[in-house]
């Protein structure tokens, strides 16, 4: 089974475009989910290979989630139009921030680095 990609994001046409970037880089997507309960129980159930969240979302923030997954060593990928770069990269060392909108071409290279992944051919 391939590497799959927990995608946490509360707005819909921004939670599709993502899904159609990760699943480009090859992983498959758990998700979306819009807030930190669901998605906390999806981590119960099986912990990604990298997660690509949202920080503010409907419910507060995601951080209890990404405190979490932290712990856990999975690799988060911050994808938000209300991210404190320095503040997530000392909270969260290893991860990576990408401010809203990102580009696909820019979200894609760095879902591989997270996961250490080739790109794809075609």
């Amino acid at each position: 089974m391939g590497k799959r990609a927990l995608l946490v994001e509360d707005e819909l046409l921004i939670a599709l475009d993502l899904q159609g970037i990760i699943e480009e880089t090859g992983l498959t997507v758990d998700g979306p989910y819009i807030d930190v309960a669901g998605s906390l129980k999806a981590i119960g159930t099986a912990l990604p290979d990298v997660a690509v969240l949202d920080v503010s979302l409907r419910g507060g923030d995601v951080f209890p989630l990404a405190d979490r997954l932290h712990q856990l060593g999975v690799p988060i990928l911050f994808h938000s139009g209300h991210a404190d770069t320095g503040s997530l990269n000392r909270r969260y060392p290893g991860s990576a921030v990408i401010s809203k909108p990102g580009s696909p071409a820019q979200l894609a290279a760095r879902l591989r680095e997270l996961t250490q992944q080739e790109p794809q051919g075609g």
